[in-house]
């Protein structure tokens, strides 16, 4: 056993940091931290690691009771659903990921309390916000209130969060100003803002769309749109039933008039167009009208920007 023991402490920190990178970053500080001070040394700086913790209802109490270092030491924190965590004891995080987040949970996305966040990933939030939303009640200070005035994630990069409104759209703009890239999902039949001030900074943005209805109400995707003008990448992703196609489909411009209008400096646009096969046509005819759909995009676009059409068969 010592000679096993002697041989690990005789590896290099090179190796031992390596293999330290596969670690859950709990276990990781229990087993080795408080060892020798040569461990101790090369754990404590491990803030480049990209140390990644769980944190699910089976160690949730753990962390709850006990003062561990290893808590500012995590890179990246995964939150299971049903945990109400007190972020303030992870406050060195950069990449958060929230299963189902309280509104306890969404109070604390603040400068004050997460200084240091890059991404962040809010995966089921429809019962919190989609209820918020259809309050007349409604305020986003019930979502992202103020702390002691600091009431934004300027370090936030990256944001990944399900279905929001204009008015939550506007508001994570004004909350986070270094935000380039932002992934959402929308529902298209809501009220329009009058305004949206321009955010400067996002160059990539994915929007999922909900509802099947057609024809499509592509007007508030200006509101979306005409606010984020440095734009350079736009992945648009529609449901469609391919037994309701009309006439009129066949001239819809795949938002080349909207991109034309507010986003000059776009170089990718890709549609992505999840179908659902049609019980009235054959199989003949249903690629017929994906291949005539195909040429009415490649039309539309003019070669302007890298632009691609991904029909996509649910």
């Amino acid at each position: 056993m010592s000679h096993h023991q002697a041989c690990f402490e005789l590896l290099p920190n090179e190796i031992l940091i390596e293999l330290f990178q596969y670690f859950d970053a709990q276990k990781l500080f229990h087993a080795f931290y408080k060892l020798n001070i040569r461990l101790n040394t090369l754990i404590q700086s491990f803030h480049h690691l990209k140390l990644v913790f769980y944190l699910n209802k089976m160690n949730n109490n753990n962390i709850i009771n006990n003062n561990d270092i290893f808590r500012s030491f995590i890179y990246t924190l995964r939150v299971d659903s049903g945990i109400n965590v007190n972020l303030t004891q992870f406050s060195n995080i950069r990449h958060l990921k929230l299963e189902w987040p309280s509104n306890q949970e969404l109070q604390q996305l603040c400068s004050n309390v997460l200084p240091y966040l890059e991404k962040l990933n809010l995966v089921y939030i429809g019962n919190v916000l989609t209820n918020t939303f259809l309050s007349s009640k409604f305020s986003y200070l019930d979502i992202f209130p103020a702390n002691n005035g600091l009431m934004c994630l300027p370090s936030l990069r990256i944001l990944k969060i399900r279905f929001i409104n204009l008015s939550i759209y506007q508001t994570i703009l004004s909350l986070c100003p270094n935000l380039y890239y932002f992934q959402l999902s929308i529902f298209t039949s809501e009220e329009f803002l009058s305004n949206i001030p321009i955010h400067d900074n996002l160059k990539r943005l994915v929007i999922h769309v909900g509802d099947v209805i057609w024809p499509w109400n592509d007007n508030l995707f200006n509101k979306y749109l005409s606010c984020v003008p440095n734009l350079e990448q736009l992945n648009i992703h529609r449901l469609f039933y391919i037994s309701r196609i009309t006439e009129s489909f066949f001239n819809y411009d795949w938002f080349a008039s909207i991109i034309s209008a507010h986003l000059p400096t776009l170089h990718r646009f890709y549609f992505y167009l999840h179908c659902f096969p049609p019980k009235n046509l054959t199989e003949y005819d249903t690629e017929k009208i994906l291949n005539q759909i195909k040429n009415n995009f490649i039309e539309s676009h003019h070669d302007q920007y890298q632009s691609r059409l991904i029909i996509q068969h649910s």
